[in-house]
């Protein structure tokens, strides 16, 4: 008698707990078909995009920071846009 006293306060504990945990799960699967109705939306970009232009674009950015990178830093690591706002005390 005691077994079955046990397990059906474990049945209890458990069904208190998956009541429990229903709107949580219902509001992550909202969440879930929010982003998966945002994902799928258009944005307006144009259907003549050239993606190899972009590539080029985006390598030619790349090329540039790894020129930065080399570059010893100057005025303290202050890059040279900054450099008269720092020199000035306006950091």
């Amino acid at each position: 008698m005691a077994g079955a006293a046990l397990a059906l306060g474990q049945g209890f504990s458990t069904l208190a707990l998956s009541a429990e945990a229903a709107p949580a799960r219902l509001r992550a699967q909202d969440m879930h078909n929010e982003l998966q109705e945002v994902m799928g939306q258009s944005f307006g970009v144009p259907e003549d995009v050239d993606e190899e232009e972009l590539m080029g674009e985006l390598d030619a950015l790349e090329d540039e920071l790894a020129m930065e990178a080399e570059r010893p830093a100057a005025a303290g690591g202050v890059p040279a846009y900054m450099q008269a706002r720092h020199t000035s005390g306006m950091a």
